[in-house]
Parts: structure tokens; sequence; C-alpha cells
């Protein structure tokens, strides 16, 4: 009886220890999601992909299918399904030599293109051209089914250069496209519909660009969202070091000289790392999009807005932030409701992919007391490009500000300043 004892007692104390050891082997890791976007646009771009798809890791990919090297990508795809494949929606073509246009034609969809039959060169010519919301649905449903006629297992869709998104009419756009092909929607903002949390690298400096996304990987994910990684990925090239980005600035050096090539290169040596590699399995889990959504119901298209992630992972170092404060007065007045709902995300609309972020604040106190209250309300715009956020406001300038009759009698005050930390 006393051997019998001891046994089951043995036994009950080495269930114990490796269950124990087994949930500290088995603690909950961050999980990252990363996501290749413009595959499809050439050659070294699909390169990338091909290297990135040689070490096995479960990654996404987003597929330009207007593009004209989109069939090599297809190729790569059929022999990696560790890759999740989106459809990069695309209505922007934004190199100086290199075009494409839409897979419909230009004269099918002639809002949609230039004076030579591309697709405008950035998202402030798109915004103010005067496209057709039924050409855009009828061309972005054209790219969706040549993605599907590959064969390929298509999951999401996402917005090239945010255009898809960039506006409530097509954001809802968007989502119909999502509901008629059962896809799900991957953001190209802080605003998600599965609850990732969201990053890039594409905007970092070239010189800080891999310690800044290595500290990002291994500090700064959540543990308990999703978390999104955007890269943009390039090997060496000719053609790839002689384009010029025509959509902003920071692309291009001081004298206009392409730097893209470089960024591209910088992002994919990051990812090959040892670094890297190291870190998989000890500070996150890798997924892919098809992995990550089987747990979600993707006919829910519900927004969900990164406010906490924002706020707290860094990402607004180096935006430029647009402070437009409204101060108090006797007299003064000021509607919450149509600035909220109306003014705000009209603006948005003019600032297109630039804009990485909105904030509204309704002033409620001084902040010494028994003194007047110093603002009403302070309406936030996070940007990547202060010269491209002037060039958008420019042409707008005169609707924003006939709108201020419909909220406020007071003039604000405008700040612009540059987030250092």
């Amino acid at each position: 009886m006393k051997k019998i004892l001891l046994f089951w007692c043995t036994l009950i104390s080495l269930t114990l220890h490796f269950s124990f050891a087994s949930g500290q082997n088995t603690a909950k890791l961050p999980q990252l999601l990363i996501r290749l976007d413009d595959i499809g646009m050439n050659h070294s771009v699909n390169m990338a992909l091909q290297k990135m798809a040689e070490t096995g890791f479960p990654i996404s990919a987003s597929v330009q299918f207007a593009c004209p090297w989109y069939q090599e990508a297809v190729d790569i795809l059929r022999k990696n399904p560790q890759i999740t494949v989106g459809v990069h929606l695309t209505l922007t073509s934004e190199w100086k030599y290199y075009r494409w246009g839409p897979v419909l034609g230009q004269t099918a969809v002639p809002s949609l293109v230039d004076t030579a039959g591309y697709f405008y060169q950035s998202t402030r010519a798109f915004d103010r051209s005067g496209y057709k919301l039924d050409e855009v649905e009828k061309e972005l449903s054209a790219q969706i089914e040549r993605a599907l006629r590959t064969g390929l297992r298509i999951t999401y869709i996402d917005p090239h250069m945010g255009i898809a998104l960039s506006t409530p009419q097509l954001r809802a756009l968007t989502e119909k496209l999502a509901h008629k092909y059962k896809l799900a929607i991957s953001p190209l903002s802080s605003v998600s519909y599965f609850g990732e949390t969201y990053k890039e690298m594409w905007g970092e400096p070239i010189a800080t660009k891999k310690p800044a996304f290595l500290d990002y990987v291994s500090n700064q994910l959540s543990v308990d969202r999703p978390n999104l990684m955007v890269i943009h990925a390039a090997t060496p090239s000719p053609e790839m070091d002689a384009l010029i980005d025509m959509n902003s600035n920071m692309m291009n050096d001081k004298d206009g000289h392409p730097l893209t090539s470089k960024h591209r290169q910088t992002e994919l040596s990051m990812l090959l790392s040892p670094e890297f590699k190291g870190m998989i399995d000890k500070k996150f889990q890798l997924e892919n999009y098809q992995q990550m959504l089987t747990t979600k119901d993707i006919t829910m298209l519900k927004v969900v807005e990164d406010t906490a992630n924002f706020a707290t992972s860094g990402q607004e170092k180096g935006l430029t932030k647009v402070s437009i404060m409204y101060p108090f007065a006797e007299g003064k007045t000021f509607n919450m409701e149509y600035y909220k709902d109306k003014h705000m995300p009209m603006v948005a609309g003019f600032l297109g992919s630039n804009l990485v972020k909105y904030t509204i604040e309704k002033g409620v106190a001084s902040g010494i007391p028994n003194q007047p209250l110093p603002y009403m309300a302070i309406g936030t715009f996070y940007v990547k490009s202060l010269s491209d956020y002037q060039a958008a406001i420019g042409p707008n300038i005169g609707a924003i500000r006939a709108d201020f009759a419909n909220y406020t009698n007071t003039t604000p005050v405008i700040l612009i300043s540059e987030v250092v930390r």
C-alpha cells in the first residue's frame, strides 16, 4: 500500500513539474504580422519576396495586380503557401518615368487616368482629379477578379498609398468590395478592422531604420492584439535605383536624387538579419493574415481605432502635428457634433494617405483655478509630410474656411510642430 501511495505521489509531482515547465515555455508572446507591400511592382521587389519566401517565415504579401510584373509574383507565391496573399488596391502610379494604368484600360475608366493614360502620380493629384466612384468600383473589382483568376488563395484587400480608405465614400466602397468577394481588409493606418496595431518603416530614415525596427519588434509589441508591420522591400538593381517618387519628397534627398532603392534594401536586410531571426519565438511569434483571421469573422467589418497603441508605441515620433485651437471668449460658440461628424472628416479626406491620424478634444477647464477656459476645442492632424499637407490644404482652403460658420464664430489658432517623443 505504501509503495502504491509513493508511486502516485511521485506521478503527481512529476505531472505538476512538467505542467509548470510547459507553462513557462508557452508563455504568451506577441503575434507579429509582416506584410510586404507593392509586390508585383517590378522584378527587384519580386526578388525581395523570393528571398523572404526562402526563409519559410509565415508572412503576408500585398500584390499590385495592376502592375506589369505581377505574373512573376504569382509564380513565386504558388510555390510558397506559407505566404498569405492580398490584393494591393491600386489607383496611383507614383514614379517619375515608370508608370502603369487601369486593368480595364484608360477608355473604360477615364476619370482615373491622366492625359497620358496612366494612374495619377500622387494622392494629391488623385484627390483633385474628379474621379468617379462608379469607375473606382469597376477598376478595383477588375483588380480583385484578376487576382482570383490566378488560382491563388486571396485572403484580404488593402489600399496602395491609403487611397481606397482615404475618404468615407472610398472606405464604404472598399468595405462593399470586401463583402462582395468575401475578403478581409488590412489597413494602412492605426484604424483597422481586426484590432491590429499598426507600424510601418517607410518614413524612418535609412540610418536609423534597422535599429528602430529591431527595438520596436523586441520591446513595443502588444501582447493582447495582433501587431501589423508594413514593409517595402527590394533587391538592388539599376532600375530600382532610378525610381524617383513623385508622391512624397521623403523618398528623395535634398537635391532630388532618389533614395527609394536604399530604403527598400535596408528594410529587406533587416528582415533577413540574424538579429531579427534570433528574436522569433523568443520576443514574438510570426503569423500571416490567414492564421490571424482563423479566429475572426470577416463578415463583421467594424472599424477599430488604435488610439492607445498610437499614443504609447512611439508611432508619433517624427510626424508633423497640426493643431487647430479654438479660443474661448464671451459670446463665442462651438458646435462639437458638426465639427466631429462633418468638418474634420471633410478635411481628413483632403489629406489622403499623408494623414496618419486625427484627434478631437473638447475643452473642459483652465489649468489655472478660477481662470476662463482657454480653448473650446482642439483638432489635431498627424501627417507624414508638411509639404504634402500644405499642398493638399492650399486648393481646398476656401471650402475649409467657408465651413467655419457651420460650427463656430471664433477664429482658430494654428500651431504646426514636429513630434520628437
